[in-house]
């Protein structure tokens, strides 16, 4: 592979987000069941017991990718030993830094510190969302 092409994935450093009133639950087995892009993205998952809305009021870019793509995640979720989780927040992220050299360093003007990098892994896709507001959560137990 061309070095140029080659992600630094070193950069990027994971953090497992805690999402408050999903502490207590089985996260195994979520899935994507829709995904809305229309004023907001709307990002809805599923499991068995479960469904989770996760609302981008505000968001600069997303992205869909095959879970079976990501192997340097892997690895380095593997390393941190915090490879099984579902949500993430990544830090010194090789995806914002894209978008952020992509803008000509807006963000960097108008405050990059204050924009986050979400990455939701479930057992069919990644979806990462790069925004600067954290998501309005549902999450409404199967009938």
């Amino acid at each position: 592979m061309d070095k140029q092409l080659k992600l630094d994935m070193g950069a990027n450093n994971f953090k497992v987000w805690n999402i408050e009133n999903l502490k207590n639950r089985d996260l195994l087995d979520i899935y994507v069941d829709k995904i809305i892009f229309d004023s907001s993205l709307i990002v809805k998952l599923i499991s068995n017991k479960f469904k989770i809305k996760l609302n981008f009021k505000r968001f600069i870019s997303y992205r869909i990718t095959s879970e079976s793509y990501l192997l340097d995640y892997w690895e380095i979720l593997n390393e941190k030993e915090q490879n099984g989780n579902v949500f993430y927040l990544i830090e010194n992220s090789s995806f914002f830094n894209d978008i952020q050299n992509l803008s000509k360093d807006f963000f960097v003007i108008g405050g990059a510190d204050l924009i986050y990098h979400f990455a939701v892994f479930s057992n069919d896709y990644c979806i990462e969302i790069i925004s600067d507001l954290y998501p309005e959560i549902e999450i409404v137990d199967n009938e």
